[in-house]
């Protein structure tokens, strides 16, 4: 159970997969949740998005919508972390 100085955060791919789950300290920034989606696919590049906003890695948990549920979409991106450039496309899933 998360306290109060810790906000809990589900990533889920488009599919619904829940790719990472936890607590983390709202005093962090999303770095630690892009860590956290890159241990489910070590060496691929994704963002991460909450509804239409995407989180960058410096992004404080603090400041995200937590009216809008703790769900962060992941979407992974096409080539690798070490790729000079990709391309990609993605489609949000509305509720």
């Amino acid at each position: 159970m998360a306290t109060s100085s810790e906000i809990y955060f589900e990533l889920a791919v488009l599919s619904g997969h829940v790719v990472a789950k936890g607590a983390w300290s709202a005093a962090l920034r999303a770095d630690c949740l892009y860590q956290s989606a890159h241990l489910a696919k070590p060496g691929r590049r994704c963002r991460l998005l909450q509804g239409t906003l995407e989180i960058t890695p410096f992004t404080p948990l603090a400041a995200l919508d937590l009216s809008s549920g703790t769900c962060i979409q992941v979407v992974w991106l096409s080539g690798s972390a070490t790729g000079r450039r990709a391309y990609s496309f993605a489609a949000i899933q509305g509720k």
